[in-house]
């Protein structure tokens, strides 16, 4: 799974994500630079980043099956969301 680099309104949004990830150490996301003029740099998942896509399908399909509970969920007293 490769992810090319969006438009440039969202592009430096998302680098700086990626490059935090990378810069972590955990090895879930490549980051490649391209030769190529203007520069260009792609995103893969790693071995490890692609064990990690089962268990997160698995938790989406869970959460689209449980939407309508999930929906109805109150928030905390103490949750900074509104």
């Amino acid at each position: 799974m490769v992810i090319e680099e969006p438009e440039l309104s969202t592009l430096r949004h998302i680098r700086h994500h990626l490059d935090r990830t990378a810069q972590i150490g955990i090895g879930v996301i490549e980051r490649h630079t391209l030769d190529s003029v203007p520069p260009a740099v792609s995103y893969a998942l790693s071995p490890l980043g692609q064990l990690m896509v089962q268990p997160i399908e698995m938790i989406y399909d869970w959460a689209r099956q449980n939407s309508t509970a999930l929906d109805q969920l109150q928030a905390r007293s103490t949750s900074r969301r509104r």
